[in-house]
């Protein structure tokens, strides 16, 4: 595991009225700035490092690769006031992040690299591995009674067909919020088991279905 958009005490992304730091609204970390060349190699050093030092693992997951930077996700540092971000870093934003992919990628060589980056990923996958889709079929903190609607629901699909159909290794992840009846519950594994089936014609894919408790 290793978070694409934070790394440590350098490279921050800072607002540019205020000239503070950014951080992210639910997790708290900083916002790095994937449009320095020395962050890029630096995250691709340090995934390699923690591949070479333990080897059995196959990869890395790169969390966090986001299609663009969404001010609501993120604050001001000491403050609730939305960031307002470099215009060229908004611009620009995709093509730096496929750098930092494809930076990563030739420095793990063989190595998995696999995205957490939703259903979206369609600018991304051609620079990995494989994407992990924490949303699939049915979002793990959503309750039994709510669902995606058809739009949603199809982009999913058609992002898991997508992978199929390039060999890309797609890891689909639904669940349920905790307090689901053993009935809803078992409804709801069928009904995205199902909708998994949907997509699947070879072998590099994984269903993944698990309990919420937010």
């Amino acid at each position: 595991y290793r978070n694409a958009l934070t790394l440590g005490d350098a490279y921050y992304v800072l607002d540019i009225k205020t000239g503070k730091r950014i951080m992210h609204n639910d997790w708290g970390w900083y916002l790095h700035d994937i449009s320095n060349s020395n962050y890029r190699e630096t995250l691709a050093h340090i995934v390699i490092s923690m591949l070479d030092t333990y080897p059995q693992f196959d990869g890395v997951l790169l969390d966090d690769v986001k299609s663009q930077l969404d001010p609501s996700e993120y604050h001001q540092e000491g403050t609730s006031k939305p960031p307002t971000f470099p215009p060229e870093l908004v611009k620009n934003w995709q093509a730096y992040m496929v750098g930092l992919i494809q930076l990563v990628k030739s420095t793990v060589g063989q190595k998995l690299v696999i995205l957490n980056c939703g259903w979206y990923a369609t600018d991304y996958l051609a620079y990995a591995d494989g994407q992990v889709d924490e949303n699939f079929g049915h979002p793990n903190w959503d309750g039994p009674t709510k669902f995606l609607g058809i739009t949603s629901w199809l982009n999913h699909l058609n992002a898991m067909k997508n992978a199929v159909a390039t060999s890309k290794y797609y890891l689909a992840q639904s669940g349920v919020k905790d307090g689901a009846t053993q009935v809803q519950s078992a409804k709801l594994v069928r009904y995205c088991f199902c909708s998994f089936l949907m997509g699947v014609k070879s072998n590099n894919n994984l269903a993944k279905h698990y309990f919420c408790p937010w």
